[in-house]
């Protein structure tokens, strides 16, 4: 104690409990907003460019730029196969935004 003040050692970087609870909720709810983008999207788009027989094999949500291939401006990214165009059995992927932007097929 130096005079009436004390003095106290620094506590580093660490953040209150609450802090890093609602940093840690902000990120999961920003990071999975992809999940709320439907599979109908996909099947539509593969559609629309002549593909036939589509199923939807899976969907990333989260990271799609890194699991699936995608754009940083892509919420998800879906993983397809089905007929292509030209009748061949094919697989692809379609990467879709959350709100502005559309669809795109990556082969």
């Amino acid at each position: 104690m130096v005079g009436k003040y004390r003095l106290y050692a620094p506590r580093g970087l660490q953040m209150p409990r609450l802090s890093t609870l609602l940093l840690i909720l902000s990120f999961i709810s920003l990071a999975a907003c992809g999940e709320m983008v439907s599979e109908d999207n996909a099947t539509r788009t593969l559609t629309a460019e002549g593909w036939t027989e589509v199923t939807v094999t899976g969907k990333h949500g989260i990271s799609p730029h890194y699991v699936g291939g995608c754009g940083e401006d892509d919420s998800v990214a879906f993983k397809a196969s089905g007929l292509n165009p030209a009748g061949v059995q094919s697989t692809a992927t379609v990467c879709c935004g959350l709100i502005v932007k559309s669809c795109t097929i990556r082969h």
